[in-house]
């Protein structure tokens, strides 16, 4: 089974899990930047692994959006990272959210804790942490502008149900 994990990372924390889940896999490691969905068309499996922003789950929708007919068959399997702690409710509220309802039974989706590190974000949503801060009341003292959650076991289920696949 010929698999590909097509990422987009702002921050780096999707990229850390990409190339967990691609070595883990033998997976071909791709940025979104720098493919087209014509290439991947030889593909059995595709990952596909973003951020969660106000917009969605970065570099999933565009390809989805202008894949789908290329995509028509194939194993499809999205992996989500943020910042949020990890549940079954939030996997639940990120797929109503982020995932467009007419590929929901066509994707698998996977949620990963990251991070955040505000100093990649662009200003937008710097502004947006700003409101939220000051929201919240918190004081400059009591704001964390970096957190890194990662953790390799994370990527387990998602190797397992892909190793699944070609069984």
């Amino acid at each position: 089974m010929k698999t590909a994990l097509v990422y987009e990372s702002k921050t780096g924390f999707t990229q850390i899990y990409a190339e967990w889940i691609a070595e883990a896999l033998a997976a071909d490691l791709v940025e979104v930047s720098g493919t087209t969905v014509a290439e991947l068309s030889d593909y059995d499996t595709l990952i596909f692994g973003g951020g969660i922003y106000p917009k969605g789950i970065t570099g999933f929708k565009p390809m989805i959006k202008h894949g789908m007919d290329t995509f028509a068959g194939k194993n499809l399997v999205v992996f989500a990272v943020g910042a949020t702690p990890a549940s079954d409710d939030y996997l639940k509220e990120v797929e109503g959210l982020h995932v467009p309802a007419v590929v929901q039974d066509k994707v698998k989706l996977f949620y990963v804790q990251g991070g955040y590190d505000f100093s990649k974000l662009k200003f937008f949503e710097k502004f947006l942490m700003m409101m939220l801060k000051m929201k919240l009341g918190m004081r400059d003292a009591d704001a964390k502008w970096y957190a890194d959650f990662t953790d390799e076991a994370a990527i387990a289920p998602l190797v397992a149900y892909v190793n699944g696949l070609s069984k």
